[in-house]
């Protein structure tokens, strides 16, 4: 029996990317479909959220293929700054129905920053009860409000 683990990371975005543009910026829907199409093979889930040019990713499925696919985004010129926040064994997925969820809710996400004292989506300065807070709010958001 395979062990189920999630993996969550931060990135910061070394693609141009426009801060007007409204719905899901182009460089990253791209991402967004590639990942889909790629993690459902591998049977691989999590969600994504993009914002103040920084990635956040929850990665989900069986260790060693999260593990080659984590080893893999590190090495892809698309981020920099890849920081591991957290690698842990569950026993099931929070983000099961999802090869890869989007959740474009940037006026909700500013709110909930606010309300926590955050300026910005700035998720290496979030500590654990931020990480956590943060994987609750994606994993709440309905099928309406992503993409």
């Amino acid at each position: 029996m395979t062990q189920l683990v999630q993996l969550i990371y931060v990135s910061r975005s070394t693609l141009a990317h426009s801060k007007d543009f409204k719905g899901i910026e182009p460089n990253v829907g791209r991402i967004l479909l590639k990942s889909r199409i790629n993690n459902k093979s591998k049977n691989i889930t999590g969600v994504l959220y993009f914002g103040d040019g920084c990635f956040f990713q929850c990665l989900e499925g069986d260790a060693d293929s999260v593990d080659t696919l984590f080893e893999s985004l590190k090495n892809d010129p698309r981020h920099s700054d890849v920081q591991l926040i957290s690698r842990n064994a569950i026993s099931e997925r929070s983000f099961a129905a999802w090869e890869m969820k989007f959740v474009p809710l940037e006026e909700p996400m500013t709110r909930l920053l606010q309300s926590r004292g955050y300026k910005s989506f700035d998720p290496y300065r979030f500590d654990g009860e931020m990480v956590k807070c943060i994987l609750a709010f994606l994993g709440s958001a309905t099928v309406a409000d992503s993409a």
